[in-house]
């Protein structure tokens, strides 16, 4: 941390190099009083400034809850956005800035915002991916909601009122001291630069994620310069954008990329993370980090699909994607604990629903039966888990359990349907689809595919619209072609098929033993030196992930039975590891 006189000379030769004149002796010293004692987040901890002859009583007694999620949240806030980049920090400074001032002029009209409505709207805006302009929209929609409720002399004004004019000094402050910060003193960005130019190179396209749009945009102004580059938000014409990305991945879009440049690197906040094919490109880069990984796995999932799959063409399907992930500087995660709280939920998810690829480090275990189980309909693996990762045919199978409980007689006629079924409807465009769902063993996918019989989408929701209608609508002549368009996506699918079933052959799942040995050896690791976990245990897990030879099994299997653990355990696989040359593998 700087002493409070350097922090104060920062300050204003970064007013003076924005044109501003010096801080006022007197402000200085307010200023200097607040940087000693520190935030104070009064804005959000309001209970503390009620009179006690008001704290048991409606609503004041709300605030109590309120204030602790509310600061809790506005610290997180601030660290998230410093996390994800200099220019989301130093907006939501500014916005703190203001908002703070705001809440000043309503107290000097008898007014105190305040309650569950500021909450809703700091944790909805705040800590996704708005912008800090948006956060102060909401904010300010949410003290005007609020403000009739609270009377000012509830509360202790004058020292509710110092402390926040103390906390608009600080945020100004902030402001100022990161303004200094150009592209050039940017760290992050550099080292950004070097990854797209030295280790990508500029022949691949990338999709560049990041949660905040203030972090896009700004990454966007760095590079705009380059027609090669754009940026995409919730504001964003996505479609246009989409078709000139990944044209090949929607070929239905071509039109929309008509004359307009290409687009080799696209950078995106979670707008992008769900529901799009981008397959065009094989480099996706996450600029911070989700605490959610099911969010970090869903910007793989564009990229990485495993349906639909086109294990003849590898430019749409390549054998590798890669991923680069910044991570947080170590004494700003020693607050946020990013890092720890994304690997544990790994590892639940893990447990639960199976891993079919890293999601933070290259020697996270991984699990496949559990993602084939998941993706071949079994909904049992995804019981625990979150919403996000519930089958989208969820609204489909509740249909047919209604008809079996209220239509038994219906529900019999639908099973008994033989195999190979096929109907057709009208639709509102001209272009023929096919819907075709293809099963082999315990592995299923539906598929939409057009006229040709070419594969346009394998996503659940987007076939199963074009399929809903009413009970009462009339079935239409089939189409000359479809046995030939069906054969085609039958192709396509039995390919795949043998693809999983040869995976599952040449990846057997690991023993319990070597389970044993890789849970503690990541346990140990957490708390290991940056250079233990790189020479140490970063070897031995990649070696013990591997298929090991029965000598190996019994050893580990051994070391288990007698519940070796902490040093002891750590000697006993460093000499497996040497003994048995694991090392010759890497």
């Amino acid at each position: 941390c700087l002493p409070t006189e350097e922090i104060l000379d920062r300050v204003d030769q970064a007013r003076i190099a924005s044109g501003q004149a010096a801080l006022p002796k007197d402000e200085r010293d307010a200023l200097a009083a607040a940087i000693e004692s520190g935030l104070t987040y009064a804005r959000y901890g309001l209970y503390r400034y009620v009179k006690p002859s008001y704290q048991d009583k409606e609503p004041y007694i709300n605030l109590v809850a309120a204030g602790v999620n509310l600061r809790g949240l506005m610290r997180i806030l601030l660290f998230k956005r410093l996390e994800s980049s200099v220019e989301a920090f130093r907006s939501t400074c500014r916005t703190l800035t203001q908002t703070h001032e705001h809440f000043a002029r309503a107290m000097d009209r008898g007014r105190i915002p305040a309650g569950q409505e500021m909450q809703r709207a700091i944790y909805d805006l705040g800590i996704e991916e708005a912008s800090a302009s948006e956060v102060m929209e909401a904010i300010e929609q949410a003290e005007r909601k609020a403000s009739s409720k609270y009377d000012i002399k509830a509360f202790d004004a004058e020292r509710l009122r110092a402390d926040l004019v103390a906390d608009s000094r600080l945020f100004s402050a902030l402001h100022y001291l990161v303004s200094e910060i150009g592209p050039k003193e940017d760290a992050k960005l550099q080292r950004l630069n070097a990854l797209l130019a030295d280790e990508i190179g500029k022949d691949e396209k990338v999709i560049l994620f990041t949660q905040f749009e203030d972090t896009a945009r700004y990454l966007y102004d760095q590079f705009k310069g380059n027609p090669e580059f754009e940026w995409i938000s919730g504001a964003k014409d996505t479609a246009a954008i989409l078709a000139r990305f990944a044209p090949r991945s929607n070929p239905g879009l071509e039109r929309l990329a008509h004359g307009r440049n290409p687009i080799r690197v696209l950078i995106s906040t979670d707008v992008l993370s769900e529901g799009q094919n981008l397959q065009d490109a094989h480099c996706v880069v996450n600029y911070d980090l989700h605490f959610n990984p099911v969010r970090l796995i869903q910007r793989f999932g564009r990229i990485d699909r495993l349906t639909p799959y086109f294990p003849e063409d590898d430019k749409r399907s390549p054998e590798e994607v890669w991923a680069w992930n910044f991570f947080p500087e170590t004494e700003l995660d020693t607050h946020l604990e990013l890092k720890d709280k994304i690997r544990h939920r790994v590892e639940e998810m893990r447990r639960v629903i199976g891993q079919d690829a890293p999601v933070l480090y290259s020697t996270e275990e991984i699990d496949e039966d559990g993602v084939i189980r998941l993706y071949s309909g079994d909904g049992t693996v995804a019981q625990e888990e979150d919403d996000d990762l519930r089958s989208p045919l969820a609204d489909a199978e509740q249909l047919i359990r209604d008809i079996q409980r209220n239509r038994p007689d219906e529900y019999e006629r639908i099973a008994e349907l033989p195999d190979g079924v096929r109907s057709a409807r009208l639709l509102d465009h001209d272009k023929a689809r096919f819907f075709v769902y293809c099963r082999a063993g315990d592995f299923h996918q539906l598929y939409l595919a057009d006229a040709d019989g070419e594969i346009v989408s394998s996503d659940l929701s987007e076939g199963l619209e074009a399929v809903e209608c009413e009970e009462e609508e009339p079935r239409q002549e089939l189409p000359s072609n479809i046995n030939a368009a069906v054969t085609r996506v039958k192709r396509h699918f039995d390919r795949i098929v043998r693809e999983m079933q040869a995976r599952r052959q040449t990846r057997p799942r690991p023993t319990a033993g070597q389970r044993y040995a890789l849970d503690h050896l990541r346990e140990q690791r957490m708390t290991a030196d940056p250079d233990d976990r790189q020479s140490v245990f970063d070897p031995l897990i990649e070696a013990f992930q591997r298929p090991v030879s029965t000598a190996i099994r019994r050893r580990l299997n051994f070391l288990r039975s007698e519940k070796l653990e902490g040093e002891a355990l750590l000697r006993q696989l460093r000499r497996l590891y040497t003994e048995h040359r694991l090392y010759q593998a890497n």
